[in-house]
């Protein structure tokens, strides 16, 4: 490449254009007619001007221009084991400033954008899409930039295509950021206020109040021992007994005081009758959620992942990793067990009533105030938090969100526009929000009948495991990362059309209501003796390693056995529900005394402050990983020591997040709503 460009060099100097130049030259302006429809003239003049300049200016040597071409990704080794992101080097590029030969004014500066390409089949390697970063002057945008350069390529007959072209863009301070910026600002402005007010008004009342038995004592010591005189009485009908309630307007406020929002979600005090194993399982679950999203997402920016994921699939244990989705499916049991076990004991309080429109709203309260300014932090701030060759991928997930927020607000983003996806993890949330709405009827019925409840949970079982099983038999879709023998059907996309669909989904959150009408009706009166209770564990055990494990021999990447469509419909049809009475079983059994150690584990209390921030956790770790992703500048090496660490330090991080952004925005508003809605109950 030195020997072509000094050759390139040479010629010019002396006024003659090489071939290479002059194909390069015609090839520029013969894809002036497609691109000037598209953008127009000038746009397209310019760019394709400057992408001349360049072109001539590296020839002649230009330092600029050199410092541009190194700035380009180059094939790297091991695209057949997985490296196919070549992105060069963004800062260099970011600091090319053009200038002519004979003077020093900038014409243009450097823009980083990514390119797709795909090998021929004749080429080496074959058939690859790679992803090169190229500098390229930033007069030019993604549409000009390929329709310029994608006929560059087929004149220099190279041994690839152009297929699209993905430029950075230097966003401005936009109109919704600077409404973003004052948003937070006043929350934490509120923040300030709400503690201050705490502190004067409620907390150093009560200190005073706990110190008066240690004065009462003292001052009765000095009256029994004085030996003449009068004593004026310790209490009198002025000496306040306990601290006076604020006001309407100091509560509100109060609701956003970090001292008491702190001192909540770091205690450990449970009630009486408390499923104290839930924490530990909300908190466990979690943590294996973020677990496989890690891997998820470093495979993207890795230039071995072919070679790792080979390996990893090849280990009996990686299916923990590999198999990770039943983690989604215990928080839909503990969704439906704590919905059932809660309301129908407000049932049985008010002898049948419930306050249905509160029942509904409740949910739709304690949910979405975090997630819309999740999203709205996305739309607005993210976008700032950083830049890389990467960096493109966060665009589009902040164009999806500024289209289909609306969709994320009513919780059908599991049902419409799925090919612009907020937040793809919020398909969740829809599914959750879903059955929440269906959950009447199945837990009301179960109030005045067992048969009854029993009908109508068998019929909503039975909905949800015919459904998955024809889907997947008419789609031929796979189960968990296994192999199909035969291909899924042209068009078909099994996460929008199985994964997130919640007639696929519900199995196991009936499983958790059919579980807390148990713990309701039968916790108090559930006697095993040891033998029984030790086959249950075993039972449970065993199921939910198959479930996990099951898929094995068909997730290997050598010596792999693919399963058949019926096969995958089968797990598709029962796993999930199986793993939902699996951890049904976990709960009840250490609700009613025998979970034995795995009950002191799951009950310990230092989990109890993390598992309250576990929705929080899940708004956000899939956003920080996005953001580490985008802002890599070289691909990572995957291993599992640095995936482990990559995974602790995200979770480290996203904690210590989670809890500012749980007291600023999820803990005020529960505040909010005991207030307004309920008033302020005294003990």
């Amino acid at each position: 490449m030195q020997a072509a460009a000094k050759s390139s060099k040479e010629k010019a100097t002396e006024g003659e254009l090489t071939p290479g130049q002059r194909s390069a030259d015609d090839s520029l302006t013969g894809g002036k007619k497609e691109a000037g429809r598209v953008l127009g003239e000038q746009s397209y003049e310019k760019c394709l001007a400057d992408i001349t300049l360049f072109v001539g200016s590296f020839a002649l040597g230009a330092p600029w221009a050199i410092q541009m071409f190194d700035a380009f990704g180059k094939q790297s080794q091991g695209v057949l084991t997985g490296n196919v992101r070549w992105p060069g080097a963004y800062k260099e590029c970011l600091d090319v400033r053009a200038t002519d030969l004979n003077s020093t004014t900038e014409l243009f500066k450097g823009q980083y954008c990514t390119a797709t390409i795909k090998t021929s089949k004749e080429s080496i390697p074959p058939s690859v899409t790679a992803y090169p970063g190229i500098c390229i002057p930033d007069s030019c945008n993604d549409t000009n930039a390929r329709a310029i350069l994608a006929p560059l390529v087929t004149e220099m007959e190279m041994d690839f295509t152009l297929s699209n072209v993905v430029c950075q863009i230097e966003h401005p301070l936009d109109t919704i950021t600077i409404v973003a910026i004052c948003v937070f600002a006043f929350v934490g402005f509120l923040m300030a206020l709400g503690t201050a007010l705490d502190i004067v008004l409620v907390q150093m009342p009560k200190w005073r109040m706990a110190r008066m038995p240690a004065i009462l004592k003292k001052g009765i010591d000095s009256y029994s021992a004085a030996s003449v005189g009068e004593t004026q009485p310790l209490l009198n009908s002025k000496t306040p007994t306990h601290p006076e309630e604020p006001g309407l307007c100091a509560q509100l406020l109060i609701s956003f005081s970090v001292y008491t929002n702190g001192s909540k979600l770091l205690s450990t005090r449970q009630p009486p009758g408390s499923l104290t194993s839930v924490h530990g399982i909300r908190f466990f679950s979690m943590t294996w959620v973020v677990l496989g999203h890690t891997f998820s997402a470093v495979k993207k920016f890795s230039y071995n992942s072919a070679v790792y994921q080979k390996e990893a699939y090849d280990r009996f244990s990686f299916q923990m990793v590999a198999n990770a989705t039943p983690s989604v499916d215990t928080f839909f049991v503990l969704s439906g067990l704590l919905v059932a076990y809660l309301s129908l004991k407000e049932l049985d309080k008010n002898k049948g009533k419930l306050n249905w429109p509160l029942f509904f709203f409740h949910r739709f309260w304690r949910l979405t105030p975090l997630y819309m300014m999740v999203i709205f932090f996305n739309i607005s701030i993210e976008q700032y938090m950083g830049s890389g060759p990467n960096w493109f991928d966060r665009d589009k997930s902040r164009e999806a969100c500024e289209e289909n927020w609306w969709t994320n607000l009513l919780y059908i983003n599991n049902l419409v526009n799925l090919d612009k996806r907020c937040l793809g993890e919020s398909w969740y949330l829809a599914n959750d929000m879903q059955f929440y709405l269906l959950s009447p009827l199945i837990f009301v019925p179960f109030y005045y009948s067992p048969y009854l409840g029993g009908l109508s949970s068998l019929a909503f079982l039975l909905a949800t495991t015919i459904s998955p099983g024809v889907i997947t038999s008419e789609l031929h879709f796979t189960a968990g990362s296994a192999k199909l023998a035969e291909k899924t059907v042209a068009g078909a996309n099994s996460f929008n059309d199985y994964y997130i669909k919640p007639y696929c989904r519900m199995g196991p959150y009936v499983v958790g209501l059919v579980a807390g009408y148990i713990l309701y009706k039968y916790a108090s009166r559930i006697r095993m003796n040891r033998i029984v209770a030790l086959c249950g564990w075993a039972v449970a055990g065993g199921v939910g390693m198959a479930v996990i494990f099951g898929l094995y021999d068909a997730s290997k990447v050598t010596d792999t056995e693919p399963l058949e469509v019926w096969e995958a419909a089968l797990w598709n049809s029962l796993g999930r529900t199986a793993w939902g009475v699996c951890v049904a079983w976990v709960i009840i059994a250490c609700h009613t005394g025998y979970g034995g150690f795995i009950n002191t584990l799951l009950s310990w209390e230092a989990l109890i402050p993390l598992s309250r921030l576990t929705y929080t956790l899940y708004l956000i770790h899939m956003t920080a990983l996005a953001v580490f992703g985008g802002i890599m500048r070289v691909p990572m090496f995957m291993n599992d020591i640095d995936i482990v660490m990559y995974f602790l330090s995200l979770m480290a991080m996203c904690y210590m997040v989670g809890a500012i952004v749980s007291l600023a925005f999820e803990a005020p508003m529960m505040g909010l709503e005991k207030i307004l809605l309920h008033g302020n109950k005294k003990k």
